[in-house]
């Protein structure tokens, strides 16, 4: 019986390990900050940047390059991207959407599941740093 129980305790150690634990980070040749080509939200512009420590979104004129502070920015943090260069998705409690890099320019479309309720869908986007 000990025997049985030290093989069934030592096999779901091995099949755990030998589990995919894959972690999707975005290549960094696609880091940088991009703003839309176009007016979003009223009079603002959508910003995405990208880094190793996430996706940041965020709204403003088209002077504006640093991330607002406090909740006017949507952060979404590396555990909460997945997928294969150059297609990623993200999904966390504020927000749903993904990302298609084209060059020096990405394709963005979310959906912020929080007030204020935000849909954007296929924002063009273009690298400004």
């Amino acid at each position: 019986m000990k025997l049985k129980i030290l093989f069934i305790i030592s096999l779901s150690i091995i099949l755990n390990n030998c589990a995919s634990h894959t972690i999707t980070e975005i290549d960094n040749e696609f880091f940088g900050t991009y703003i839309s080509t176009d007016i979003i939200l009223q009079e603002d512009y959508l910003y995405v940047r990208v880094d190793a420590n996430g996706i940041l979104i965020w709204f403003g004129d088209n002077q504006v390059v640093s991330p607002p502070s406090g909740d006017d920015a949507i952060i979404i943090g590396p555990d909460y991207i997945s997928g294969v260069s150059p297609n990623y998705s993200f999904q966390n409690v504020d927000v749903t959407g993904s990302l298609v890099f084209l060059e020096k320019r990405v394709l963005v479309t979310f959906y912020r599941n929080k007030p204020p309720y935000v849909n954007a869908q296929n924002v063009s986007c273009l690298l400004i740093e």
